[in-house]
């Protein structure tokens, strides 16, 4: 069995100085590669590659889980090893995303501090979980979405929506989504959605230029 490891830390902050003089990063990716090169060496798994980020779990673009994910879907790896499920993100919709396209891609993901291996029963029950949290997720923000427009209705507004609601991307992931999509014609707007982290629905509809 091939595996990847991936580790992800939130900050590159300056803790402290060490003996060397040297500077002693506050949070170390080695710290959660060790556990997984450890489980990795007792289930007998060959590891052929490690990625790692130094990134918020907020942020949807992190170079290295890229490339692991694009390598993923060339199988030159079976099974991605993680210490938990907020390394690789902590979006709902953006995990269940990605167990998804694993899926398809026949990789196997495993969150070792969890016991969560997404080809057991229990993954699999986690992803139709996901699937039924997301879902309420969206639900909920379509009702704040339909009492704010009724509220600003109800002030006269002639749109309906919400005074001062801003958008809900960023200028620079809209211009991150619209280099993407430029550079690789063949890239799928779920997959853009899931790196820049905006909406699918709203990517589409920016992308071609409507408000």
């Amino acid at each position: 069995m091939r595996a990847a490891l991936y580790a992800r830390v939130s900050t590159e902050k300056e803790d402290k100085r060490g003996e060397n003089g040297e500077a002693v990063k506050r949070q170390d990716p080695e710290v959660q590669l060790i556990k997984l090169r450890e489980f990795a060496r007792n289930r007998g798994y060959e590891v052929v590659k490690e990625y790692t980020d130094r990134a918020s779990g907020s942020n949807a673009y992190r170079p290295d889980f890229e490339e692991m994910m694009r390598t993923a879907f060339r199988r030159e790896f079976d099974v991605i090893l993680i210490v938990r499920l907020d390394r690789i993100t902590r979006s709902l919709s953006n995990l269940l995303n990605i167990m998804e396209e694993l899926q398809r891609a026949k990789v196997d993901l495993i969150a070792t501090d969890q016991s969560i291996a997404l080809d057991s029963p229990t993954g699999k029950l986690m992803v139709h979980l996901l699937g039924a949290f997301a879902e309420w997720e969206k639900e909920i923000i379509r009702e704040r979405v339909k009492d704010g427009m009724d509220k600003a209705r109800a002030k006269g507004t002639k749109s309906g929506l919400p005074i001062g609601k801003p958008p809900s991307y960023t200028q620079e992931q809209l211009r991150q989504a619209r280099a993407l999509f430029e550079a690789s014609p063949g890239i799928s707007l779920a997959e853009i959605s899931r790196v820049v982290g905006m909406d699918r629905k709203t990517l589409r509809r920016r992308l071609k230029g409507a408000p």
